[in-house]
């Protein structure tokens, strides 16, 4: 069953815009303000939806974002708390791949229009970007997961008062026509699922005959995880031959492996309709990169963490 999107869109002209590709049913205009916004996010619990995506125009509070970027926001920041969005990379590398000019880091939600000084308070916060109405929204998702994008208008070089402000609008809408398809594909790729944890094998103190056997045997207990899978990731960097090698073998035995060296570089369409992920590492991934992985993972929803030994191996040598 595809996973219902619902996205929540404050002014009128933000949710036509993406009414233009998501449908009417699929935007919920929810009003200017966090008042207006904060009366409508009350009503949430009650509407039928998996994934929750906040959409519209905003801010830009630092250099060198421009009118026409898109913030994918990391974590809504206002009213006293802070809501993560722990799958915002997925969905800013299929932002990039899609074309657009993206940024990835926190928004804040601010109950007046950012001034003067405010953007470089903000700025030294962390904060990207600044809206009127997310953190409303971010607030009554509970576990349901959730994306904030934010195309930009205004920055503190082009401040909203400002004889080009219509004309950077008019951009910033057209930018968000096309947000819609994006969004899409994130909500195909949620659902509960099943993450198989393998360990990086270390091969010793570089004794040969030893790696060979620790190889060959990791190759073989690779090949029983991939089968277990939908899809099998790999971390690690793409100039490693042995883990370009592991994964092209899986390939070869009809397994869906990629290797990634970043998030963002996993494709929302592998994740569609897999609900069990192999991930495992290569010698040289970095151990945070399965860390990223797996928070990501479950940034789409409910994710069962699983550790699966592989194969375990002793030498002795005169």
């Amino acid at each position: 069953m595809t996973p219902k999107l619902l996205v929540c869109a404050p002014l009128g002209m933000e949710a036509r815009a993406l009414r233009h590709s998501l449908g009417r049913n699929t935007v919920l205009r929810t009003g200017f303000g966090l008042r207006r916004t904060a009366r409508q996010a009350m009503t949430l619990p009650s509407r039928d939806f998996d994934a929750l995506a906040v959409a519209g125009l905003g801010g830009a509070v630092t250099e060198p974002i421009t009118s026409g970027d898109v913030v994918v926001a990391t974590e809504v920041r206002g009213q006293g708390r802070t809501v993560l969005c722990p799958s915002a990379p997925l969905l800013a590398g299929q932002f990039r791949r899609a074309g657009f000019a993206v940024h990835l880091g926190p928004l804040a939600t601010s109950d007046h229009v950012v001034r003067g000084t405010e953007h470089d308070e903000l700025a030294l916060s962390g904060v990207l970007a600044v809206d009127m109405e997310s953190s409303a929204l971010a607030a009554t998702t509970g576990s349901c997961p959730l994306a904030v994008v934010r195309v930009v208008v205004d920055t503190p070089a082009m401040p909203l008062a400002r004889l080009g402000t219509p004309g950077r609008a008019l951009h910033a809408l057209r930018q968000l026509r096309a947000v819609g398809p994006v969004l899409e594909q994130w909500a195909a790729a949620v659902a509960p699922r099943q993450a198989l944890l393998t360990a990086p094998r270390s091969l010793g103190a570089g004794v040969e005959r030893g790696a060979e056997i620790a190889t060959t045997n990791w190759k073989v207990g690779l090949r029983t995880v991939a089968a277990q899978a939908d899809l099998l990731l790999m971390a690690g960097p793409v100039d490693s031959s042995n883990s370009r090698r592991l994964v092209e073998t899986e390939h070869r035995c009809g397994a869906r492996a990629y290797l990634v060296d970043d998030v963002a570089e996993v494709e929302l369409g592998w994740l569609a309709g897999a609900k069990t992920v192999a991930v495992t590492a290569g010698a040289s991934a970095p151990p945070v990169l399965v860390d990223e992985l797996l928070e990501a993972l479950g940034g789409l929803g409910p994710l069962e963490i699983m550790e699966h030994r592989v194969v375990t191996e002793s030498f002795q040598f005169a």
